[in-house]
């Protein structure tokens, strides 16, 4: 009976594990402050009215070649207008989609000793939103992976940008859906999408089980495509049907040609059926002493158009100068 409590606790004690639903995404973010100390982030995504995330998280930390474990970050969620959270403007004026999705902040701090193995971060979260092509509801892990604090300059983790406001894709359409990341210290970056992370074995990540046609090749499933520019994190999307899809991205960190580092982040897309129309002609300027062409070439090529409104098509333009 003694053993046995005793392995349970050890299970227990090996990982931090959140329980939540209607994850929509996130990542974890690290910026050195000193020899040895470090500022860390984790945004988390989520449906809006869901069960509360708790005004506080705890992120695993961990050799990261021999998994031997840190003590935990305590993590803290920074006030925010919505129960904690910020709501994400998506859409504009012309265009609101039904969706309500709320960013999440969480911070702390964390002394960690030069180890030349370096650091991995994780974190893991259950549930996700069901999903086209993810099985089931599975959990959500998130991981961050930083080298020896003793690396000469120091070492800022690359930065995501944020939850794009145009959070969606259109059937039979193309897209470049955003998942770049910025590098503090000027590291170069390259981006892979991977199989969303459902749970960690130590330092060993394990996959979520994909649906059947849908897996790290193609996420969007069959009749779609979905690739990333390995240099920009450009996901390059043309989704064969609707649906909710998770795309997930490992953004690893360079310096002088070597590895120092990676960081994960997903995010769901829905994908809708919108309606596209010709973008419109200008007429009547016979006044004006200017090549209408080249307008007309710029009206075309800066216009977005979105799923129409109350049964009206919505264009959005850039602006135009004025010529006299």
């Amino acid at each position: 009976m003694k053993k046995t409590i005793l392995i349970l606790a050890l299970l227990i004690g090996s990982f931090q594990l959140s329980f939540s639903t209607h994850v929509v995404g996130g990542e974890i973010h690290f910026d050195q402050t000193g020899a040895n100390t470090f500022n860390v982030v984790m945004r988390i995504y989520r449906d809006c009215s869901e069960v509360s995330l708790g005004s506080t998280q705890s992120i695993t930390i961990m050799d990261a070649v021999t998994c031997s474990a840190h003590s935990p970050i305590s993590m803290k969620r920074t006030a925010g207008p919505d129960n904690g959270g910020t709501l994400i403007p998506f859409g504009d004026d012309c265009y609101k989609p039904n969706l309500c999705v709320e960013e999440h902040y969480y911070t702390g701090t964390v002394t960690l000793p030069n180890n030349p193995n370096g650091y991995m971060a994780t974190w893991i979260i259950c549930a996700r939103n069901t999903t086209n092509n993810l099985v089931g509801q599975p959990c959500a892990g998130l991981y961050t992976k930083i080298p020896d604090p003793a690396l000469v300059g120091g070492n800022y983790s690359p930065k995501f940008v944020d939850y794009p406001e145009d959070a969606y894709l259109c059937v039979n359409n193309w897209k470049c859906a955003d998942l770049s990341a910025t590098d503090a210290d000027g590291d170069s970056l390259s981006y892979e999408l991977i199989t969303p992370i459902i749970s960690f074995s130590g330092c060993t990540i394990n996959s979520a089980p994909c649906a059947p046609g849908h897996g790290v090749i193609n996420p969007l499933g069959p009749g779609s495509t979905c690739t990333i520019n390995a240099k920009t994190g450009c996901v390059l999307t043309n989704p064969g049907q609707q649906g909710v899809y998770v795309l997930s991205v490992v953004c690893s960190e360079w310096r002088n040609g070597i590895k120092i580092g990676e960081a994960v982040r997903d995010l769901q897309y829905s994908s809708l059926v919108c309606r596209f129309d010709l973008p419109p002609t200008l007429e009547n300027f016979k006044e004006f002493n200017t090549n209408i062409k080249n307008e007309q070439q710029r009206i075309n090529e800066s216009s977005e158009l979105y799923p129409p409104v109350n049964g009206l098509d919505c264009i959005h333009c850039s602006a135009l100068p004025w010529f006299s």
